[in-house]
């Protein structure tokens, strides 16, 4: 599928950042981040693309995860949980989303880990893809 999109909009855990097992501790984890999916960020930034993050985490999270320069560097906008008063899958915070993007619905592409969001981002008019990993993904959204 060719992604034909004026915005994306990413969730964090389990899309921008993936869970990995700790090599210190067993049954522990840290969270590692996609850097196949962040260059594609970078790419699609350069050919004009608004990225966005909707994510039911706290900032001080998403602060421990993307420093401050690769926020500004990747993310046009934010629209946290913690910030909003709304979490997914509520309308309220794709709602927040859509204001931010400043387009129209057909032109959003939403990628979520939860078939629950996704299916209520689809709800109100959104594209929204469930999102299993890098492979699967680039599969689907080939690159030109």
């Amino acid at each position: 599928m060719k992604l034909n999109a004026k915005v994306l909009i990413f969730d964090c855990f389990g899309v921008l950042v993936y869970r990995q097992p700790s090599s210190e501790h067993l049954f522990e984890y840290i969270w590692q981040k996609d850097q196949n999916l962040l260059n594609f960020i970078r790419k699609n930034k350069v050919k004009g693309s608004k990225i966005g993050v909707l994510s039911n985490v706290a900032q001080y999270q998403f602060n421990q995860l993307f420093s401050k320069e690769e926020q500004e560097e990747l993310f046009d906008f934010l629209v946290l949980s913690s910030e909003v008063g709304f979490s997914k899958p509520s309308k309220e915070i794709f709602e927040i989303a859509i204001d931010k993007s400043e387009t129209c619905l057909n032109e959003i592409y939403f990628f979520d880990d939860s078939w629950q969001n996704v299916e209520a981002a689809k709800k109100l008019g959104i594209n929204a893809f469930l999102y299993q990993n890098w492979n699967e993904f680039s599969k689907e959204f080939k690159e030109e």
